[in-house]
C-alpha cells in the first residue's frame, strides 16, 4: 500500500490563523497554492514526507507550520492541509490571503484545484468534519499535545533543549511528535481509535519483555498518547542476516510465551482473528459487492463467481489451520524489518497498535512479504516464489522455536497453509479497518483499493491449488 511517487509536487492549503482565508501565490498572472518539491528520490509514504514538506516551506517562506492532513493523492501531485502556528507571519510579495468569494474570479494555474478548494471552504465554513477524522488532523491538536509533552518532561525532571516538532502525521493511524531533551530525544505517539489501545498492549508486553518493547515514560490512556524514549535507528534493514534470524526467533518466543494469556489479550481489546473468525469475516466480505467492485482493482462477475465457488475450500483450509497443534496467540500485523531495531544489545519491536489474536504464522508471512522483491516480479508471484534462499532461511529461523509443538516437516505444512490463506487475511484485515477511517482521506481510498486487489490474489491461490502446485510456496 505505497504511493511510489517520484519528484512529487506538494500543493499546500495554508489557512489564515484567525480568518477564513487561504494563502495563494500570484505567479505569471495566474494563481496557485504554495507548493514545494523537496525530494530528489522516489518517496513511498506521505505521512513520513511531512518533515521534508515543513522544512521546504520554512526555507521558501520562513513559515512555521505542521501538516494536518493529506487531502488528495494524484500520483506525483499531492494536496495537503497545513496549520500556521505564527499569527504574525506575513505572506511574500506575491502572496495574498484569499477568501471563498474571491476564488471564483481567480485564474488558477491548476484548474482542478478549484473543486478541491471549494470543498475545503464549504467544509471549514460549516465546521463539519468526518466523525472518524483523527484529532491530530484538526487545528489546535499540535499545540495541545505540545503543552502535554512539556508538562511531562518537567515532571520527569528533564529539560527540553529544542522545540517540539512533527515527525509523522497526516495519517489515520497515528501521529508522532518529538523533542530533544537533556535525556535525549523523546517521542509522543498518538494512536487511532481502532482497538486495541497500543499503550495497553505495550504495558502488558513489558511485564515479561520490557527490553523488547518501547519504554513508556508517561501516558494518557484515554487520549491514546504515550511519551517514549528514543530507541535509535539501527533497523534490521542495515544488519546482517544473522541478526534477521535472531530477531525472528526471538519474536517467536514472545508469541509462544503470550499464547498462555490469550484471554488477557482479547480482554485488552485485541481483535479475535482466529480461523473461526476469519471464516465469519470471509462470508461478510464476499457478500459485500460494493467493497469488491470499487476502484481500479474491481472484480469482474466471473471473478466473483469463482470466489464464491472457492469459499467452501477456503473454509476447510481455515478449519485445518485451527486444528493444528500450533497454538493461537498474538499476531503483530505490522511485524517487519522496518519495525525492528537493535537496541541495548537486544531486539526491540514497535508499532504494536495493530495487534490481534490469530495464528502466529501470519506474522512471519507479512514479514517475508515486506522483503523487497526482485525488480519486475509481481506481488502474487513473489508470495509463491520458491527460489529465494534468503527468505527460506528467515522462515526456518522463525519456525525453529515452534518445534516444541510440531515437527519441522509438519510446521512447514502449516506455514504453507497460512501462506495460502494470507491474501485472504490481508483483505479481511483492511475490510475490518474501514469503520475506523475517514473515508475522504487518500489512505482510506488506498485501503478500499487494496481489498479487491488482495481478494484477486485469493483467486491466484485457487489457480495454484487447481494446478496441483501445492508445494509452490517458500
Amino acid at each position: 500500500m505505497v504511493q511510489n511517487q517520484e519528484h512529487s509536487i506538494y500543493y499546500c492549503i495554508i489557512p489564515h490563523v484567525t480568518e477564513h482565508r487561504i494563502l495563494m501565490l500570484q505567479i505569471g498572472g495566474r494563481w496557485s497554492l504554495p507548493h514545494v518539491s523537496p525530494f530528489d528520490d522516489t518517496r513511498s509514504f506521505f505521512p513520513e514526507d511531512i518533515v521534508a514538506i515543513r522544512q521546504a516551506l520554512d526555507a521558501a517562506f520562513n513559515i512555521e507550520v505542521t501538516v494536518l492532513r493529506h487531502i488528495q493523492n494524484a500520483g506525483a501531485v499531492q494536496i495537503c492541509e497545513l496549520e500556521n502556528h505564527n499569527s504574525k507571519w506575513c505572506p511574500p510579495p506575491n502572496g495574498h490571503w484569499i477568501g471563498y468569494s474571491e476564488l471564483e474570479n481567480l485564474e488558477l494555474a491548476v484548474g482542478e484545484h478549484q473543486a478541491v478548494l471549494k470543498t475545503w471552504f464549504a467544509e471549514t465554513q460549516r465546521a463539519e468534519t468526518s466523525t472518524m477524522r483523527p484529532p491530530w488532523e484538526q487545528r489546535g491538536w499540535f499545540d495541545e499535545a505540545k503543552v502535554w509533552m512539556q508538562a511531562q518532561i518537567s515532571q520527569l525532571g528533564y529539560e527540553a533543549v529544542g522545540p517540539v516538532a512533527q515527525l509523522k502525521g497526516a495519517w489515520s493511524r497515528s501521529s508522532i511528535l518529538y523533542v530533544p531533551t537533556t535525556a535525549g530525544h523523546l517521542y509522543l505517539k498518538a494512536c487511532f481509535a481502532m482497538p486495541p489501545n497500543e499503550v495497553d498492549v505495550i504495558l502488558a508486553l513489558a511485564e515479561r519483555w520490557s527490553k523488547n518493547v518501547p519504554s513508556i515514560l508517561a501516558m494518557d490512556i484515554e487520549r491514546r498518547w504515550m511519551l517514549m524514549r528514543d530507541f535509535g535507528d539501527m533497523h534490521l534493514d542495515n544488519m546482517s542476516d544473522d541478526h534477521w534470524h535472531a530477531a525472528v526467533r526471538l519474536f517467536s518466543e514472545i508469541q509462544i510465551d503470550s499464547a498462555e494469556e490469550i484471554d488477557q489479550w482479547i480482554t485488552l481489546g485485541c481483535p479475535d482473528r482466529r480461523p473461526g473468525q476469519i471464516i465469519a469475516w470471509m462470508h461478510q466480505l464476499f457478500t459485500d459487492t460494493f467493497a469488491l467492485t470499487t476502484g481500479s482493482h474491481e472484480l469482474s462477475e466471473t471473478e466473483l463467481a469463482n470466489l464464491h465457488a472457492f469459499l467452501p475450500q477456503l473454509q476447510q483450509m481455515c478449519k485445518e489451520l485451527e486444528n493444528s497443534d500450533v497454538p493461537m496467540t498474538i499476531h503483530h500485523e505490522d511485524f517487519r524489518s522496518g519495525n525492528t531495531v537493535v537496541f541495548n544489545q537486544n531486539y526491540l519491536y514497535y508499532d504494536w497498535g495493530s495487534m490481534v489474536v490469530s495464528h502466529p504464522f501470519f506474522s512471519i508471512d507479512y514479514f517475508l512479504n515486506r522483503i523487497r522483491r526482485p525488480r519486475g516480479m509481481n506481488r502474487s508471484d513473489w508470495i509463491f516464489w520458491i527460489e529465494d534462499p534468503r527468505r527460506r532461511a528467515i522462515r526456518d529461523a522463525y519456525l525453529q522455536p515452534w518445534t516444541r509443538y510440531e515437527s519441522m516437516e509438519r510446521l512447514l505444512e502449516v506455514f504453507t497453509l497460512t501462506r495460502q490463506l494470507y491474501s485472504l487475511y490481508e483483505a479481511i484485515r483492511c475490510y475490518a479497518e474501514l469503520p475506523y477511517l475517514d473515508r475522504t482521506s487518500p489512505w482510506a481510498k488506498n485501503i478500499m483499493e487494496y481489498i479487491p486487489r488482495s481478494v484477486r490474489e485469493v483467486l491466484h491461490v485457487k489457480n495454484v491449488l487447481e494446478n496441483n502446485n501445492t508445494k509452490s510456496t517458500i
